[in-house]
C-alpha cells in the first residue's frame, strides 16, 4: 500500500481508486471514490482517522479534499489526536456538539419575542375579528418599537407591561392605554391557549375610568349636522353619513354594502359584529343613499371607504356644524334612543343588532322584521319633520 503525505502535490498524486490510502500520520485513511480524478481535482477524498478508545476500534471522519483545505483537515486531525490522547472519543464528542446545536435550534426556533406573538394574534385576529384593522394598528403603533417589543415572553413579567400601559396614560391618552391594555390581555391569554406560556404576565394591569357616553344629538343638533353633510366633497362619503343617520348602523358594517346584499327594501348584512346576519329594513330616504350598483360607498383606490376615514367624517361634519364633539357612535345612540322611546328596549336591540343572551339566542327565533321596519319608517318621519320635508301621516307595513 502506498503512503502519501497530507499535503496537496502528494494527495494529487493518488490515483482513482475505491481502496483505502495511508498517510504519513498515525491512523490517518484516505477513501478515494471511484469518481475521484487527480488529473482535474474533481471528486473527492475521504479522509478518516482510526483510533482505539476503551479497547474498541473506531473510524472517525476529518473531512473531505477538495472540499476541506489541507489546513482545515489537519487542524481536524490534530484536534482528534489530543482527544483521544487525554482520553476522549472524537465521535462522541462530535455526536455531543451536534446535539447542542440541535437543541440550540430547537430553543430558537421555540423562543418567541412579545412581537412574534404579537404578529401572531393579528394574523388570527384578520381571519376571526371584524374589528381586526383596530388590533393591527395597536400593534404597530404602541407594541412594535416598545420596550418590551423584542423580550423573550418568558422573561415578560407584568411590571413590564404595567410600564408600557402608564406611558400612554401619561401621555394623556388614558383610554387608548385601557385598549392597548385590553390588547395585551388577548395577545397573552391567546400564547397561553397555543401553550407558549404557562402564566399569562397581563392579568389585571391598570386600568383608567372611562365616562360612560350618554351623547344624544337634539333635534337642532340633528338639523344642522344633517344640512352640514352637504359641505362634504365626496359624494360617496355624504350619502354613507345620510345613511348611518337614516339606519343606525355601525360603521364596519355600513362601509361593507354591497347591491347584492339589497333587495325589495331589506339591506341583508351576511356580516356583522356579533357573527350572525342582520336584516335592515331601508326606508325611502335610505334607499336614495343606495341606489348604486356594485360596492355602494366605494373608497378612492379601493372597494369601498376605509372605516378610519368614515370614521373621522362624524366629528368634521360637527365642526362644520359648530355641534360640540359628536361621534358616529353618538347618532348610532340617537336614533336607538328615538326608536326605544317609541317601541320599547327589545325593538331597539334588534334595530341596532345587539348581541342577545344565550338562552334568548337558542330559543327566541322571532326577527322581529315587522317591528324593525315600523320602527325605521317611523325614524325617517321624524327625521322628515326635524329638517323640514313633507311628512307621511300614514306608514304602510307590507305583511
Amino acid at each position: 500500500m502506498s503512503i502519501y503525505k497530507l499535503e496537496e502535490r502528494s494527495i494529487k498524486t493518488i490515483p482513482g481508486t475505491d481502496k483505502e490510502v495511508r498517510f504519513d500520520l498515525e491512523g490517518l485513511l484516505g477513501f478515494p471514490g471511484k469518481n475521484w480524478n487527480p488529473a482535474t481535482g474533481k471528486g473527492k477524498i475521504v479522509l478518516r482517522f482510526r483510533y482505539s478508545v476503551n479497547g474498541q476500534r473506531r473510524k472517525f471522519k476529518l473531512g473531505s479534499y477538495p472540499q476541506n483545505t489541507i489546513k482545515q483537515l489537519s487542524a481536524a486531525y490534530k484536534g482528534a489526536v489530543g482527544d483521544v490522547a487525554q482520553g476522549r472519543d472524537p465521535q462522541g464528542q462530535r455526536k455531543q456538539e451536534q446535539r447542542e446545536v440541535e437543541q440550540q435550534r430547537i430553543e430558537e426556533e421555540y423562543l418567541l419575542t412579545v412581537s412574534d406573538i404579537g404578529q401572531q394574534f393579528v394574523d388570527w385576529s384578520e381571519k376571526n375579528k371584524k374589528s381586526w384593522k383596530e388590533d393591527e394598528r395597536i400593534y404597530n403603533k404602541y407594541i412594535v418599537g416598545s420596550p418590551v417589543a423584542n423580550m423573550p415572553i418568558e422573561e415578560v413579567t407584568r411590571r413590564h407591561l404595567a410600564d408600557l400601559v402608564n406611558r400612554i396614560t401619561d401621555k394623556g391618552a388614558p383610554i387608548m392605554a385601557n385598549r392597548v391594555r385590553s390588547w395585551l390581555s388577548k395577545c397573552f391569554n391567546r400564547a397561553l391557549e397555543n401553550g407558549y406560556l404557562d402564566v399569562v404576565p397581563a392579568n389585571r394591569l391598570p386600568s383608567n375610568k372611562e365616562k360612560e357616553r350618554n351623547r344624544v344629538l337634539s333635534e337642532s343638533e340633528l338639523l344642522k349636522f344633517w344640512l352640514a353633510i352637504d359641505e362634504v366633497q365626496n359624494e360617496n362619503h355624504r350619502r354613507a353619513l345620510r345613511f348611518l343617520v337614516m339606519t343606525g348602523q355601525r360603521l364596519s358594517e355600513i362601509i361593507t354594502v354591497h347591491s347584492d346584499h339589497i333587495e325589495n327594501g331589506w339591506w341583508t348584512n351576511p356580516e356583522t359584529k356579533n357573527g350572525t346576519a342582520h336584516r335592515i329594513p331601508l326606508s325611502v330616504m335610505a334607499m336614495e343613499q343606495v341606489d348604486v350598483e356594485g360596492w355602494v360607498f366605494p373608497g378612492r383606490d379601493v372597494d369601498h371607504i376605509n372605516k378610519s376615514t368614515f370614521g373621522h367624517l362624524v366629528p368634521e361634519v360637527a365642526a362644520l356644524a359648530g355641534i360640540e364633539r359628536c361621534t358616529a357612535h353618538d347618532l348610532r345612540r340617537t336614533v336607538g334612543t328615538f326608536v326605544q322611546s317609541r317601541f320599547g328596549s327589545e325593538v331597539m336591540h334588534r334595530v341596532l343588532n345587539h348581541v342577545e343572551d344565550k338562552l334568548t339566542r337558542t330559543y327566541g327565533l322571532y326577527q322581529f322584521d315587522a317591528e324593525k321596519k315600523k320602527a325605521l319608517l317611523t325614524w325617517e318621519q321624524e327625521v322628515k319633520r326635524i329638517i323640514g320635508l313633507p311628512v307621511d301621516n300614514v306608514i304602510q307595513i307590507s305583511a
